[in-house]
């Protein structure tokens, strides 16, 4: 019995083909890498910078760009002023394109499903977008603050939010993105939860 799982074993070698590896040779031009490695490029101009004299000088700069940035973002551009009260809802569902599939690998959204983000996560809060450059705009959210007992978000689309802070002693917050699609092109706006499912702008 064991000579025949032997001649089986030695049968089956005999009849699967050699893996050989083989040099085909090189096809087409090959070139060396010329171009500076980008990290040892960068400390190379430190380098400079720092024997020149021009270090500090560089750093001072970033800051003061981080800074200004901080304290007055760019504004959103193509915003203008609302001049007529109006409303509307908003459905924010999309459809799926692909399975979606959280860190495990297990699918909670497949390809062609419908998906509402508001029927898994609620808001609470009231989301207010203004000029903070306008003070009519500014005194309107403030009074919103008040109203809600805090429970809104004043989100600057011009203006320094951290001016406003410091003056106004109410958190601002701002976005250097265009405005939410469920919002209109005009300031100021606000945004809530109008039922399930559903915002209102």
């Amino acid at each position: 019995m064991r000579n025949a799982l032997i001649m089986a074993v030695v049968g089956c070698l005999a009849l699967t083909p050699a893996s050989v590896a083989e040099d085909y040779g090189t096809l087409g031009a090959t070139f060396e890498i010329t171009e500076q490695d980008l990290l040892e490029w960068i400390a190379e101009r430190l380098r400079q910078a720092d024997e020149a004299g021009m270090l500090d000088q560089l750093n001072e700069d970033f800051r003061e760009r981080v800074e200004r940035s901080v304290n007055r973002p760019p504004a959103v551009q193509g915003i203008g002023t609302t001049v007529e009260t109006r409303s509307w809802l908003y459905d924010p569902s999309i459809t799926v394109t692909e399975d979606i599939a959280d860190h495990n690998g297990v699918v909670f959204a497949h390809e062609g499903q419908q998906v509402n983000p508001l029927d898994m996560v609620s808001l609470r809060r009231r989301y207010v977008f203004i000029d903070g450059d306008d003070e009519d705009q500014v005194a309107w959210a403030l009074r919103q603050h008040e109203e809600l007992e805090g429970l809104i978000s004043i989100i600057l689309v011009k203006g320094s939010p951290m001016d406003l802070m410091r003056s106004r002693q109410v958190r601002f917050f701002s976005t250097r993105r265009a405005c939410l699609r469920t919002s209109s092109r005009s300031r100021p706006s606000q945004l809530r939860c109008a039922r399930k499912g559903a915002l209102s702008a």
